[in-house]
């Protein structure tokens, strides 16, 4: 292939489920450009948020500056170890009032309208239960080192969060991927320089970990393709995209190829058809473009190699609409946002253009993260991680030549969203504000693309990432 390095082999690495080890590194909290500040206390409908607090610039560097870390040895950083089921109590709200979130202990159900008793009460225990959805989060843990990844069950009518199933394992697990069969999940690990791979319960979604494999660098963003074949790991700090192999359970195999597209890959997503991958490259202002064979997990150079941005803006991260004729890249130093015409034949993008993610009249220091299509295809959301306040979410309308059009824009009710996610309805929006240690929800008007604040929980982890299993059974 052209670009192909010679990365050695992976080492595959045992499971050791009794027990996460102590002494595996750990970098910086994401603290985007914050100068060393600490992120004060927030409170929203009198729920008071842990105090933020992650200093360090991130110039030149991955947020927070994700260094090269320690790299765990074989037989210590692919277990975890698990604070079982039911132990977390049960967010209830209706009417989009704030409800009491429980951080632990055992805990009934705020019962909804009606007062009925048990989980999920709802609207006085009517026949007919709630929608619930599993939404998973992930992030560095608060005390000690290593990571947390929590399971809740998500109502959707009323909407309640219900913390589940817990695991902490080693270094730091800052993205997930789900499997297209609902039952596997897989991370990053940046600090031990490793993707992980998990089983997830069908019956009460609780993860556990199946393997992990050393990659040959320090990967922040995971993907899979749609025939369960192949990961992908975005290896930021060495600019380079590796392909890992999946045998027939799920679990990670061994290194099939490896690229180095640009400075500071941030992450790789595959086009609809999953024929090609594009990874943006935020040091080096561009997005590689490559086609992908399904059979071998190859990746080749597509003919341009690349799309450029502007100048300095810092390409972090990309989605396709639904209609898949556009894609929007979020400019993290630019915090600006790029309307991509895409040639599906091809695998490639032309430029059409950007918009600031900032609010009019924005005179303060902020660096964007995330962005995600509504499912209607009919709205585009960016997180901006502004120094020393709240975030903010800019909502777009979309226009049907793709072109973008402001909303409005939204409070995130925490600091440092880094991630947020619009569940599979496209009637929930699910932000991590890292520093703040919480998770933010929002119901989303399907006709408007607005945002209505709903409320917040305290999740015992600085959260990289949050996102409901769409695939969940």
């Amino acid at each position: 292939m052209s670009a192909r390095t010679s990365s050695p082999p992976l080492l595959l690495l045992s499971i050791a489920l009794s027990a996460c080890s102590s002494g595996n590194s750990r970098s910086a909290a994401d603290a985007g450009t914050t100068n060393g500040g600490a992120g004060g206390s927030t409170a929203s409908n009198g729920g008071a948020l842990a105090a933020g607090g992650v200093g360090g610039s991130s110039s030149g560097g991955r947020d927070a500056g994700s260094s090269a870390g320690a790299t765990a040895g074989a037989g210590t950083s692919s277990g975890g170890t698990s604070s079982g089921n039911g132990a977390g109590g049960t967010t209830a709200v209706s009417g989009g009032a704030s409800g009491a979130s429980s951080s632990g202990g055992a805990s009934g159900a705020n019962a909804g309208t009606g007062g009925a008793s048990g989980a999920n009460g709802g609207n006085g225990g009517a026949s007919g239960a709630p929608t619930v959805e599993r939404l998973y989060v992930a992030g560095a843990a608060t005390s000690g080192n290593g990571s947390v990844l929590t399971e809740y069950d998500v109502t959707t009518d009323p909407v309640t969060l219900k913390k589940g199933p817990s695991l902490t394992v080693d270094g730091l697990t800052s993205f997930l991927a789900f499997s297209p069969s609902g039952d596997r999940l897989y991370s990053t690990d940046e600090n031990g320089g490793m993707l992980r791979s998990f089983k997830l319960d069908v019956t009460t979604g609780a993860p556990s970990v199946l393997n992990a494999v050393m990659t040959a660098g320090h990967p922040t963003h995971v993907a899979i393709d749609s025939g369960s074949h192949f990961v992908f790991g975005a290896d930021y700090n060495e600019g380079k995209v590796e392909v890992v192999g999946l045998d027939a359970t799920g679990a990670l195999t061994t290194w099939v190829d490896a690229e180095s597209p640009g400075s500071q890959t941030h992450e790789v997503v595959l086009s609809p058809d999953g024929k090609f991958a594009f990874v943006p490259c935020k040091g080096s202002d561009k997005v590689a473009q490559f086609h992908f064979d399904a059979t071998t997990g190859a990746l080749d150079a597509n003919t341009p190699p690349s799309v450029a941005s502007a100048g300095g803006a810092g390409p972090r991260h990309m989605a396709f609409g639904p209609q898949a004729g556009f894609a929007y890249v979020i400019d993290e130093n630019g915090n600006t946002m790029e309307t991509m015409a895409y040639d599906a034949a091809a695998g490639s993008f032309t430029r059409k253009g950007a918009l600031t993610t900032l609010p009019s009249g924005f005179s303060g220091s902020s660096t964007a993260a995330e962005v995600a299509v509504a499912p209607s295809g009919r709205f585009l959301y960016g997180s901006n991680r502004i120094v020393n306040a709240n975030g903010d979410i800019v909502i777009y309308a979309i226009a049907q030549d793709g072109s973008l059009s402001l909303v409005a824009h939204q409070d995130t009710h925490g600091m440092q969203p880094r991630h947020f996610s619009i569940d599979p309805t496209g009637k929930l929006l699910f932000v991590a504000n890292l520093d703040s240690k919480s998770l933010a929800v929002f119901t989303l008007d399907v006709t408007t693309g607005k945002p209505t604040f709903v409320t917040q929980t305290d999740v015992a982890m600085q959260p990289y990432y949050a996102a409901v299993n769409p695939h969940a059974k």
